[in-house]
């Protein structure tokens, strides 16, 4: 069972004092090397169990599962190791989605997805046969049939399952316990002052504040808006999902408050100047196109704009590209 104790705790006046050139570039550095030695140690883990054939990957939303998988497909790769992939969220249902009360859309759920296929293809691909790996478009909400892909995984190869309800039992339980490895990840760090600035939840909205601005064209405020439907799944699954993991891993990375945050904060502000002379008045995660708790949304946004103006930025230039921070401030083809 993975148990949250790895918990990170960052100061202001950390911060400060990392920021000359020389201590900066030996932060990070260190950093990612901490993330890339929890990598290699799953890899290393695997290939030393052969009976292993699925690697299952939980985590909320902005804990940074997508470069895990990746990073994990080429440590593996390393061991003579190959991995098969096998993205959850192109197993959503084709039709409308359900709502809150308030009209968010829900994509959280697990009843959203359609895990007796998944299901299927995780037991039909450990036992060698192809399968045809669906393809989910986001802007029509259906599968697109021509874009399924025939996949097929190799005898001595490992399936890497990765989404938030990776280790729901229906799912990561449809193959006996000893063939796979169960993997929590998230964020879990504090940034504290005189008081707390920022706790792990706020580390995702912020990532995901940047992410959603850069790659899908969504407003900080709607980003912001949505997020008590995230909280709300996570709450209703994660016990569970904590309880079948074997391994955590903190993705909290010591200095990304430095990029995060000044990004952030101009996606904030921006979204707050446009709500002030009415160019935003909905979201587009809302059934009803407009914003569920804008009250409390802006609460959100104002703190965070508040917070964020007091740390210290750096160029995100300075992030080496296999960084897991760049699935969030990065602009990605799609």
């Amino acid at each position: 069972m993975a148990i949250l104790t790895d918990h990170l705790h960052v100061t202001l006046n950390d911060l400060e004092e990392n920021l000359s050139m020389f201590k900066l570039e030996d932060h990070i550095r260190e950093s990612e090397a901490g993330f890339d030695e929890k990598v290699e140690a799953i890899a290393l883990r695997a290939a030393e169990d052969r009976g292993i054939r699925a690697i299952f990957i939980s985590g909320p939303s902005g804990s940074g599962k997508t470069t895990l998988n990746d990073k994990l497909v080429k440590a593996l790769d390393k061991h003579g190791i190959k991995a098969v992939n096998l993205s959850l969220d192109d197993y959503y249902f084709s039709h409308e989605f359900d709502t809150d009360e308030y009209g968010r859309f829900d994509y959280e759920s697990i009843t959203t997805l359609d895990t007796a296929l998944i299901a299927e293809h995780i037991r039909g691909l450990i036992s060698g046969r192809t399968v045809m790996i669906p393809r989910f478009d986001f802007l029509t909400k259906s599968r697109v049939e021509s874009k399924a892909k025939e996949t097929v995984l190799h005898e001595d190869g490992i399936l890497l399952v990765e989404g938030l309800h990776g280790l729901a039992a229906r799912i990561a339980g449809t193959i006996p316990a000893q063939q796979w490895l169960g993997i929590f990840i998230m964020p879990y760090a504090t940034l504290t002052d005189d008081y707390t600035l920022l706790d792990h939840r706020d580390m995702r909205i912020l990532r995901r504040t940047v992410r959603d601005a850069l790659n899908r064209g969504a407003n900080a405020l709607s980003t912001i808006d949505y997020w008590p439907m995230l909280d709300r799944a996570e709450a209703d699954s994660f016990p569970e999902y904590l309880a079948n993991a074997d391994i955590y891993i903190n993705s909290a990375m010591p200095y990304e408050f430095y990029c995060i945050a000044p990004l952030a904060r101009r996606m904030i502000e921006d979204a707050l100047l446009d709500y002030r002379h009415n160019k935003i008045a909905n979201s587009r995660l809302n059934k009803f196109n407009r914003f569920a708790q804008v009250d409390l949304a802006l609460e959100t946004a104002y703190r965070l704009h508040a917070v964020t103006s007091k740390i210290p930025g750096i160029s995100a230039d300075l992030v080496p590209e296999d960084s897991l921070l760049n699935e969030f401030i990065r602009k990605h083809l799609h």
